[in-house]
């Protein structure tokens, strides 16, 4: 029979000592480990070796067969997945080093399956910043290069929801969103944008970049005005009463003075003011008719009493005053 082994001989060359096994008769244990010389290659129906890529290759194999890609460039192992020619799934190796995000994307591409990807609990984390925390991960879009063509966008769509679960969420160079809490987060470094449930407050909060806090995504809003001339030192009304330095908007929360605008008739030299407990917090300084301060960043406390008043040296003419204010944790 062709290829068929009659007889097996063992020799130690060592001791002189040999037997020859009859194969069709005798079974063949080998009761030590079996190390194969210098030179020596193991070849089995599961076991092959080559320097193509086997799926170009359209190399035969059973699910489950290794294939050793012996090119010095590449150094790839591979395992057969389904039985067929093309069915070679490259196992990722690396020499003990992190493998490139390059080689994580090729091996995807090649072998048709998903490029990359991050199962529940799993984490991509930047390198260390040098601070004991993670560095950020930018993501680039490729650069066009034709004319004035934009560079492609990158794309990376949620999850969906199953049932009455929500869409994940995608937060690419944008704004964090932190777990709910009682106090303001400061870890990782809040930015402008950057958003959290205060469960005290039971307001939503955003990192106001400009001002340097957080502060409530809820405004409110402080209405005031005089029908006549306002002295000055003098409080405007709200409605039929006029404020005081006891009398006016209680804080319910500590809050931020944001912004302040008004409307007179007159155009004399004047200052709005907002005070709390008849102390000025913030003022805005005009001669027009009309104007606004959105700059405003001014800190009350809650309950405290928070009025408006002309500072100015000179009487105001049928004025109209609001302030916005938001709240602090």
């Amino acid at each position: 029979m062709a290829n068929q082994i009659d007889n097996l001989v063992i020799n130690d060359d060592t001791l002189g000592l040999n037997r020859t096994i009859d194969v069709s008769s005798d079974d063949l244990f080998i009761s030590v480990d079996l190390t194969l010389q210098s030179g020596g290659v193991l070849t089995a129906d599961n076991i092959k070796r080559g320097t193509a890529d086997p799926n170009v290759a359209l190399l035969a194999g059973n699910e489950g067969d290794i294939y050793q890609r012996t090119l010095a460039s590449t150094g790839q192992t591979w395992v057969n997945t389904d039985g067929t020619t093309t069915g070679w799934s490259q196992l990722l190796t690396s020499s003990g080093t992190t493998p490139a995000w390059s080689a994580v994307l090729a091996i995807g591409n090649s072998t048709g399956g998903t490029d990359a990807e991050i199962s529940s609990g799993d984490s991509i984390v930047g390198e260390d910043n040098g601070a004991g925390a993670g560095g950020d991960l930018p993501i680039t879009a490729g650069n066009a290069t034709a004319g004035n063509n934009d560079g492609g966008d990158v794309v990376i769509n949620p999850g969906s929801g199953f049932g009455t679960g929500d869409s994940g969420i995608v937060q690419v160079n944008g704004p964090k969103h932190y777990a709910d809490s009682a106090t303001d987060p400061t870890a990782p470094a809040p930015a402008e944008g950057d958003r959290y449930y205060n469960t005290v407050l039971e307001m939503e909060m955003r990192y106001d970049g400009s001002r340097s806090k957080w502060l409530s995504v809820e405004t409110c809003i402080l209405n005031a005005s005089d029908q006549r001339g306002l002295n000055s030192g003098s409080y405007f009304q709200v409605g039929t009463l006029r404020m005081s330095s006891t009398r006016g908007y209680t804080a319910m929360f500590d809050g931020t003075v944001v912004s302040l605008a008004y409307t007179r008739s007159d155009t004399d030299a004047a200052s709005f003011a907002v005070t709390e407990d008849g102390i000025t917090i913030s003022s805005v300084a005009s001669t027009a008719v009309s104007g606004q301060d959105t700059t405003l960043n001014d800190d009350f406390s809650q309950g405290g009493v928070l009025g408006m008043r002309n500072d100015g040296v000179n009487q105001l003419s049928n004025g109209i005053v609001w302030t916005r204010v938001k709240w602090r944790a």
